[in-house]
């Protein structure tokens, strides 16, 4: 008698093994996974503290609130930089996710066409390896998907 074969995983969501490798549905690397990766050294949280300067500044005392219009221009200044490569390039990615993360929870905003199911992953993703308020905010993000 033949075993039973699983269920493949639907088109839109990485097979286990791919997820588990940390490689989006093409097998290529998620730019997210960069920023993940520099979390993880000894010296992370200050690294993701110091990168965050770059964030624009807050409406009030939730260092994650910025004003729309400002959200919307820091997103497209670190997406443009992401063309250049080393640890500059991190730093502008951990940024652009930041931004768009914070139009959705704040503003109710989506500042991206990447698709609901992979953008709520590498929030979620974020929210396990950032600190506090950044994990909740990138949590919330994950949770809700955004608007479509």
């Amino acid at each position: 008698m033949a075993k039973p074969q699983p269920n493949p995983p639907p088109p839109d969501e990485p097979d286990p093994v791919t997820r588990m490798m940390r490689l989006d549905p093409r097998g290529t690397r998620r730019g997210v996974d960069d920023v993940i990766d520099r979390l993880r050294q000894p010296d992370g949280w200050a690294w993701w503290a110091a990168a965050m300067q770059g964030f624009p500044p807050s409406e009030a005392d939730d260092p994650t609130r910025a004003a729309l219009e400002h959200l919307s221009r820091a997103k497209e200044h670190h997406k443009a930089a992401l063309t250049v490569h080393g640890p500059q390039r991190v730093n502008s990615i951990a940024l652009y996710y930041a931004c768009i993360a914070a139009g959705i929870v704040h503003h109710g905003k989506r500042l991206t066409s990447q698709a609901p199911g992979p953008l709520s992953e590498a929030f979620l993703d974020l929210a396990a390896s950032t600190p506090e308020p950044w994990a909740g905010l990138f949590a919330r993000a994950g949770g809700k998907g955004g608007p479509n």
